[in-house]
């Protein structure tokens, strides 16, 4: 099985390059060149997978010399739409889009004759893009050079040094231009890196992972030399831009970030490793030797050059490199600093709790959304997500909101507007005592219990007409939009905040009331539909009753927990046939903006007899101390 950080690479430049991929490859085919070089071949291959990802082309030719490797095999594996051979393979007169990728160690062998596939048709695009390796030091004052610059800086070193080799390349192009005008154009991409490649030797990549799992990184003694470095996005992004808009003729520089490797070490060990050790030496410090290359000429091809995270970058590459299966994603879901496991830990003994009062009363509900797909796919909570969400129809929900408050443990409270006018959410929610999960939504409203919750979502019958389903849907929307309007009742924010001062007219629970009416108004009828009447997927619309008439079981964190019957149908509805899949790496986030995230003594490793106030940053903390000893320690200070 390929690296699962390869197929992230594809999604990602799928949907960053899609648009230029259409304009570059309309009525085109592309033809990917990879000439002899083993360490080119997962670009190669990602590249062709990106663009047969987009649903753009039916075919992508793939023409290198020598063996598969194991990583190509693998993607090969995943696609019938991708051709290999060591040939130039051709079927009519469609003209190509040709990439020929080369690094130093490639020699040559299928530039001669992919030049010669290439000048037999009409209308089609040569793009030479050769992977550069390190690079001596530029003249003084230079700190990046431009194409031509670099040209002649190539001019002048002999045919057989690295530098050489790529000017005798260069110049093959040059003496084809000059017998006809063909479209041939140049991409360089410096110092090439990514997940699923070999980093370059001057990035040090492979030697700072292995420094940092023995003692730590410290600054290295070449931390003051600043690089170009490009990663496989950047890259992406180059080539395709020059080929949809580049000029003929034209020598472009890729988009690349400039480092040194003292940074690289620095945000090496801020994001993979977690700690501080290595000085980072910012690059344009006095006494740095300048090996980067400028990259303007290519930016003025994008409306707004892309920007590109290189801490992320690093910390992809380096996961990837060393094996890690998953993101670390207390590392991407930084707001929660680490907690996200105990957050979850609680969060699944929350729905326990809940799981304890409807066994006990006879009360079925259902995972639902996220902890359902996360029960299906992972045997528990999604290991990115942040919160719990279970449903019920509508007459076990009412049973339930009547029993629950009264059967919890102490160290939860029931939440909804049921019981507390001021309660804005629609749906209801259970809290954990002592605990602040502030989203920066709820952060808006004082007063407001604001601990790690669970959701409690109720599923409505809705009409059999199609036409009156859309309907019934629409007016849900509409109703739940005004009475959080109502209760944020601020117009900073509201698009139509002129319309606020009439909705003031009437209290919130005015708001509530009719969307329940709207809500439960098909209630008595045998309809076969049911809508997510008052949840985030209302959206999606109705869908069959039958998938909600049984509860199954299954296994969740240890334990089994109730499903609907139809759960298989129910997840295709909401995430489409292939939600067993797991999502890019790049997208694997919670849907909440975190404001402030507080476990108090529920943190693993606190101590339990303390209990801090809510409110403030100075927290009055309530002792299970006698007042007696409380008052002895503060006549002692």
């Amino acid at each position: 099985m390929p690296n699962p950080f390869i197929f992230d690479e594809i999604n990602r430049i799928s949907a960053a390059c899609r648009e230029d991929i259409a304009l570059a490859l309309e009525e085109r085919e592309l033809c990917i060149v990879n000439d002899l070089s083993p360490a080119l071949a997962p670009f190669a291959a990602i590249l062709a997978h990106g663009v047969l990802k987009t649903g753009l082309v039916a075919r992508v030719h793939l023409v290198k010399a020598g063996p598969m490797t194991p990583a190509e095999e693998a993607l090969f594996a995943e696609s019938k739409s991708l051709t290999l051979s060591d040939t130039f393979p051709r079927e009519g007169d469609t003209p190509w889009v040709m990439l020929y990728l080369s690094d130093d160690p490639s020699p040559a062998a299928l530039l001669a004759p992919a030049l010669k596939a290439f000048t037999q048709l009409t209308d089609s695009v040569f793009l030479f893009t050769p992977i550069l390796g390190a690079m001596n030091p530029f003249p003084t004052g230079a700190k990046a050079l431009a194409e031509g610059e670099l040209t002649l800086l190539l001019a002048e070193h002999p045919e057989d040094s690295p530098e050489g080799r790529l000017f005798m390349r260069e110049e093959l192009l040059r003496a084809l231009l000059a017998k006809a005008a063909y479209d041939l154009r140049e991409v360089r991409i410096p110092g090439l890196y990514g997940p699923g490649l070999t980093p370059p030797n001057h990035m040090k990549l492979t030697e700072l992972l292995e420094m940092g799992k023995q003692n730590g990184i410290l600054a290295t003694e070449n931390s003051r030399r600043v690089e170009s470095f490009t990663s496989i996005t950047q890259a992406a992004l180059s080539i395709f831009k020059v080929m949809a808009e580049g000029k003929p003729g034209n020598v472009y520089h890729a988009l690349s970030s400039h480092a040194e490797v003292g940074d690289i070490a620095y945000l090496l060990n801020k994001t993979y490793f977690q700690n501080a050790l290595s000085l980072g030496i910012k690059a344009g410090k006095k006494g740095a030797t300048y090996h980067a290359l400028s990259f303007h000429k290519i930016s003025s091809l994008f409306k707004a050059t892309p920007q590109t995270d290189l801490e992320d970058e690093i910390y992809r590459t380096a996961c990837s490199l060393s094996g890690t299966s998953d993101y670390d994603m207390a590392r991407k879901l930084e707001t929660y600093d680490g907690k996200l496991a105990s957050l979850q830990t609680l969060q699944t003994e929350m729905l326990l709790e809940v799981d304890r009062i409807c066994r006990e009363n006879g009360i079925s509900y259902f995972l639902v959304s996220g902890n359902l797909l996360g029960g299906v796919r992972h045997g528990g909570p999604i290991p990115w997500d942040d919160d719990v969400d279970i449903a019920m129809l509508r007459e076990d929900y009412e049973r339930f909101r009547e029993i629950c408050p009264d059967a919890l443990s102490d160290q939860y409270e029931y939440a909804s507007r049921h019981y507390d006018r001021d309660f804005g959410y629609i749906f209801d929610k259970i809290r954990l005592k002592d605990s602040i999960f502030s989203t920066e939504y709820s952060s808006h409203f004082e007063g407001l219990s604001d601990g790690v919750f669970l959701d409690v979502f109720v599923y409505d019958k809705t009409s059999a007409s199609p036409k009156m389903q859309k309907l019934h849907g629409k007016l849900l929307r509409l109703l739940a939009r005004a009475s959080y309007v109502r209760w944020w009742n601020d117009p900073e924010g509201i698009r139509h905040g002129w319309v606020l001062p009439l909705m003031r007219l009437f209290p919130l629970g005015f708001y509530h009331r009719l969307l329940d009416f709207v809500a439960k108004f098909y209630n008595k009828k045998d309809t076969g539909f049911l809508l997510d009447s008052l949840g985030y997927y209302i959206f999606k619309g109705a869908f069959p009753a039958e998938w909600f008439d049984e509860v199954w079981e299954l296994p969740y964190q240890g334990t089994n927990l109730p499903v609907p019957r139809g759960y298989d149908e129910f997840l295709r509805f909401l995430y489409g046939k292939d939600y067993i899949q797991k999502p890019p790496i790049s997208k694997r986030l919670s849907g909440h903006s975190m404001a402030r995230l507080d476990l108090g003594p529920h943190l693993p490793g606190l101590s339990g007899g303390l209990v801090c106030d809510r409110e403030g940053e100075l927290y009055p903390i309530q002792r299970t101390k006698t007042p007696e000893k409380v008052l002895d320690k503060t006549e002692a200070l």
